[in-house]
This record gives C-alpha cells, sequence and structure tokens, in this order.
C-alpha cells in the first residue's frame, strides 16, 4: 500500500531534523565558543562571534520578496540553505589551517565565516517553517512540532557529548600549535551531516506551494483578529531573547573561566536539560486538545527563569548548582512548542512568513544585539574588578540578575494573551 502523503512529510521532515541537528551541534554554539576562546577571543569580539548566529537571522524579515522572486517556499529554502552549506566550509579550513602567530586574523575571518552562514540560514528558516506549515493542516500543528522536537532533542543529547569527549581527549595531547586539529575535525563531521540533511527534503510535496501552480505568494489580506494579542506575543519574544541575548557571554565565561567547567561535563549538564526539555516538549505537544497554547508557554518560559538562581549560587567549589538550573532550563522545551504554535493560532488563515519572521527573526537579532551589549558589559566591569576574585564574581551577579528580571517579565507578558482564536481552530478533533 502507498504511503499517505503525511507519512512522506513527517519521515522527510524527521531524517532532516535528526542530520540538520547532529551537525549544527558539532558547529554551534559551546564548540564555537570554545574555539574562540583558544583563539583568544575575549570580551566584544567573544560577544561577536557568540551573538552573529541571532544577529544574521534578521535577514529573514527579507523572506516575503524574494519568496516572490524565487518561486515559492521549497525552492526559497534549496537557495538559501545551500549559500549557507557553502560558507560553513570556511570554519574547519580556519581551525585546520591556521598558524600560532595568526589567532587575530583567525578570530575576524571565523567572525565573517559565521555572518555569512547565518544570513544564509536566518532566511532559509523562515522558508522552512512557512513550507511546512503550508504543508500541514493547522490542526496537527501542535503535535507535528512537538514530535519534531523530541526527536531533535534526542539527537542532542547524544552527539555533541560525543564530540565533546573526543574534543577533551585529543585536546589534551597536542602542542599549542595543534590546538585547531580536533576543533577542525569536529567542523568537517558537523558540515558532513549538515549537507547530508538537505537530502530527506527532496521526497517533501510541494504541490501545496502556490508557486508551483503558477500563483503569487499568499500576501495578507487583512491584519489578525486581535492585532493586541499578536503585538504581546511578540513582545514576549523579544524580551525573552534580550534577557537571553545579555547573559551569553557571561554564562559561556563563567564556565569557562571562572567554573573551569570542561566541555564534556558541559554536554552533560546539557543533556540533564534535554531530558527535561522531553518532558516539557511532550507536554506541549498536548495543548490543542486539553488546554491552550498560553499554558504551557508561561509556565515553560517561568520554570526557565528559575535557572538563573542557581547559577548565582554557582561557585568553583559548588558548581554542581548547574544542574538545577539545567534542569530548570527544560522549560525551554514547551517554550519551543508552544510560541510558535500559539502566534500561528493568533495570525489565522493568512500568510505566515511575516508573522515568523517577526517572531523568530527579530528575536534573533535583539538576542545578537543584547549579546554584544553584554558582552561589551562583562568586559567593561571585569576590566574594573582585575585582580579582586570578589568583585569578580559580583559582575557575574549582576548580569545574570538583570535577566532574571527580563526572564520573569517575558513570562507576565504572555498573560496579556487571553485567546487564541484568530481564525484556526487548532484541536485535533476538528480534523476529520
Amino acid at each position: 500500500m502507498a504511503r499517505t502523503s503525511d507519512e512522506v512529510i513527517w519521515q522527510a521532515v524527521l531524517w532532516n531534523s535528526l542530520l540538520w541537528t547532529a551537525g549544527n551541534a558539532l558547529t554551534s554554539g559551546a564548540f564555537i565558543g570554545y574555539f574562540a576562546q583558544e583563539l583568544g577571543a575575549t570580551g566584544l569580539m567573544l560577544g561577536a562571534i557568540s551573538s552573529v548566529p541571532e544577529l544574521m537571522g534578521i535577514t529573514g524579515i527579507a523572506a516575503r520578496p524574494l519568496l516572490n522572486k524565487l518561486g515559492g517556499y521549497a525552492r526559497f529554502w534549496w537557495v538559501f540553505s545551500t549559500i549557507s552549506r557553502v560558507a560553513l566550509l570556511a570554519i574547519p579550513a580556519i581551525a585546520w589551517f591556521t598558524p600560532v602567530d595568526q589567532h587575530v586574523a583567525a578570530r575576524y575571518g571565523l567572525l565573517v565565516s559565521l555572518a555569512l552562514v547565518h544570513f544564509a540560514q536566518g532566511l532559509a528558516a523562515v522558508g522552512y517553517y512557512a513550507w511546512l506549515a503550508d504543508l500541514t493542516p493547522p490542526a496537527r500543528w501542535g503535535r507535528f512540532f512537538a514530535g519534531r522536537n523530541a526527536a531533535v532533542l534526542l539527537v542532542q543529547m547524544v552527539v555533541p557529548v560525543i564530540g565533546g569527549l573526543l574534543r577533551d581527549r585529543w585536546r589534551a595531547t597536542l602542542p599549542p600549535e595543534a590546538v585547531g586539529l580536533p576543533y577542525g575535525v569536529v567542523f568537517a563531521v558537523g558540515w558532513c551531516l549538515l549537507t547530508a540533511s538537505m537530502i530527506p527534503m527532496l521526497r517533501l510535496p510541494v504541490r501545496r506551494d502556490p508557486a508551483e501552480h503558477g500563483e503569487p505568494v499568499p500576501s495578507p489580506s487583512k491584519p489578525p483578529a486581535d492585532l493586541w494579542q499578536l503585538r504581546a506575543i511578540l513582545a514576549h519574544s523579544w524580551c525573552l531573547a534580550a534577557a537571553n541575548g545579555v547573559t551569553q557571554v557571561a554564562f559561556l565565561k563563567y564556565q569557562f573561566s571562572h567554573l573551569k567547567i570542561e566541555l564534556t561535563t558541559y554536554y552533560l549538564l546539557v543533556d540533564l536539560m534535554l531530558l527535561a526539555q522531553l518532558v516539557t516538549t511532550a507536554w506541549a505537544g498536548l495543548a490543542p486538545s486539553r488546554f491552550s497554547h498560553r499554558r504551557p508557554l508561561f509556565w515553560g518560559c517561568l520554570l526557565a527563569a528559575q535557572a538563573l538562581p542557581f547559577w548565582m549560587l554557582a561557585t568553583p567549589e559548588t558548581w554542581w548548582w548547574l544542574i538545577p538550573a539545567y534542569l530548570c532550563w527544560g522549560g525551554f522545551g514547551a517554550v519551543n512548542v508552544a510560541g510558535p504554535n500559539l502566534l500561528l493560532s493568533l495570525v489565522g488563515p493568512h500568510d505566515t512568513t511575516t508573522p515568523l519572521a517577526l517572531f523568530r527573526q527579530v528575536a534573533g537579532a535583539i538576542a545578537g544585539i543584547f549579546g554584544l551589549l553584554g558582552g561589551w558589559w562583562l568586559s567593561t566591569l571585569l576590566e574594573r574588578a582585575v585582580g579582586d576574585s570578589s568583585a569578580t564574581r559580583n559582575v557575574y551577579l549582576l548580569i545574570f540578575a538583570a535577566s532574571y528580571l527580563g526572564r520573569l517579565l517575558a513570562a507576565g507578558l504572555v498573560l496579556r494573551i487571553l485567546t487564541e482564536s484568530s481564525g484556526y481552530n487548532t484541536s485535533p478533533t476538528t480534523n476529520h
């Protein structure tokens, strides 16, 4: 018996997500942050390198006019995903071929390469989610994206730990001039996985893509029913992005320089977070059948915010306070599922590219800007506290406290969303 279209879509998206997540885990996050610090990046430069993925995501705002020129969601995604993969090749090359006396140039090369990669990826991401939303009935969004996210979390639990173990063991046996070799291998494997992730997308149907039928890409004929509620969820997303961004460099430096956390230990802590996210992701996926998307979004955001007090308790002697901190970050599983679904339910039967870009890409840009500001703020305060360990720790505590208040505000903004009524009833029982 032939497979249904829904089965084909699910399998293609699942394999794409698994391969992409594995590759992205090895070419971003702590691997890039630790490599940048091996190259001597500190302060503003580290902030720029850490923030550029989110900062360049603002390119998603340009998706709308480019969609019309490139002929729909599918072709749009293919073009910019290919550009991103080509640009990514520069990162393992920098790790492999940078002489020991050229670390300054390597830092700037890494920054430029990341900017190019995420310039294209920011556009591809909008096309990706719009393509999936176009192929998947609204009533299935909750379970569809929850299932995808759960599979992604399982990969995130395994691949980075393996990469971290190999890096730590190999790094300990290498001379200083060969510091980039293990990173180069990890980045190259990541690039192969990211490139392989494009293959399953060949199976996705494009029959619902308007451009395939000679029709223009849909444009919103009218705004959502309640603009105030749409503004509330955008304000939530942007506030949370700012609060997350301001601690981006502080978390990285506090772990690497102050707590002396090894990369393997870091990824084991991340695994605890991902286990918790599996639970909250499953809970958020049930939202359409039992309660609104607002509930998991609020409680997930509030739970994630509680990680900050535990960070403030952590010292080199009591680093284990990071264990409950990472468990609290499990709340982001619910946030990552409920947030986009709540947005889509508020937007209703209109073109989703612009709302998704505002929700994801503008939030990413805000996180990047505040990441830069947070790196500059941290560097400025640390310069004043040189030689005083107590004052140095107080610098981190101040930034953590500021971020905590911002995260609480982001959770409070969810309460301003009273309903999700604009045009889609997202209950699965309405889909026959």
